[in-house]
């Protein structure tokens, strides 16, 4: 069926499956519940490591670390915050949950101390997820 598209269709063809590929929880979670599924709140996710935030430079970054607790150690450490990894507040994926909104202030905060270029250096330093 492919080769009977032009080639415009099958770029948005190509670009269509890409897009449901990316969104494929919430796309899964509509078909199941037969709702809009809920927008994640900046100021109260799940994972704070999976969040946008704004630098110096008024310039924003996303960290996508899905698997929070591998990443938080070395989240903790690069950003100077050492004592977080053996916070009880954020032992296990259901505390982080409970309690990540709580530093999301002083995560914003921190990242406005510094441009991008600095705050890339540092995150990419500790093999971090982010753009």
């Amino acid at each position: 069926i492919v080769g009977d598209l032009s080639v415009g269709q099958e770029q948005r063809l190509a670009l269509q499956r890409t897009g449901i590929g990316a969104l494929a929880s919430d796309v899964n979670s509509a078909l199941y519940d037969r709702q809009q599924p809920l927008k994640t709140s900046r100021k109260a996710p799940g994972n704070p490591i999976w969040n946008s935030y704004r630098t110096r430079d008024g310039r924003w970054f996303l960290m996508v670390m899905p698997m929070a607790m591998q990443y938080w150690p070395h989240f903790c450490r690069a950003i100077g915050r050492e004592e977080w990894i053996t916070d009880p507040r954020f032992g296990s994926l259901l505390e982080m949950a409970a309690h990540g909104p709580e530093i999301i202030p002083e995560l914003e905060a921190m990242f406005l101390t510094r441009d991008l270029d600095e705050w890339r250096a540092v995150l990419d330093g500790a093999g971090l997820i982010w753009e």
